[in-house]
Order: C-alpha cells, then structure tokens, then sequence
C-alpha cells in the first residue's frame, strides 16, 4: 500500500475551518445574542399573558435586558481585576 506525500502533507498541516480564530470570535458573539433573544421572547410571552400591552412588554424587555447586561459586565470587571490581582501576586512572589 503506497501513500502519497502531499496527500499526508496536506492533512496533517491544515488547520479545519472550525479551529480558525476568525471563525471562533463570531460564534461567542452570536451565543450573547441568542441569549438576548430568548430573554426579549421570554418576557413578551409573559407580558402578553398578563394582559399588557406591546409598549409594555417592549419597556420590560429593554430594561431587563440593559440591567442583566449591566450586572455581566460588572462580573466580568470582578473576574478581570481578581485576575489581575492573582498575576500580579504570582510575579512579585516568583
């Protein structure tokens, strides 16, 4: 049984298109997006089987949305700065 080398070449140095950096960084933003999506449709559903109307439901989704964000991106900066202070902790104590 022969095999060609540029045919082993070929596979063992390519990189799939699911590993591309470029193709990872979309896929993170869409899953927050989602995310959003199914929090708006979520709290319309709710609203509409309460009896309130589009404006209402409409203010509920934006306020809810903009306040869990908020509070992501407040743990995202705890996350950050702990981080930071463990670097920082690892390099003075090395």
């Amino acid at each position: 049984m022969s095999t060609d080398a540029s045919c082993l070449d070929v596979h063992v140095h390519s990189t799939p298109s699911c590993c591309r950096p470029a193709q990872l960084q979309p896929l993170s933003q869409d899953v927050g997006l989602i995310f959003l999506s199914a929090m708006a449709s979520s709290i319309a559903s709710l609203c509409s089987r309460a009896g309130l109307d589009a404006s209402a439901a409409l203010g509920t989704s934006l306020l809810t949305m903009a306040v869990s964000s908020a509070v992501v991106g407040l743990g995202l900066l705890a996350v950050g700065e702990r981080a930071d202070l463990v670097l920082l902790h690892l390099w003075l104590c090395a």
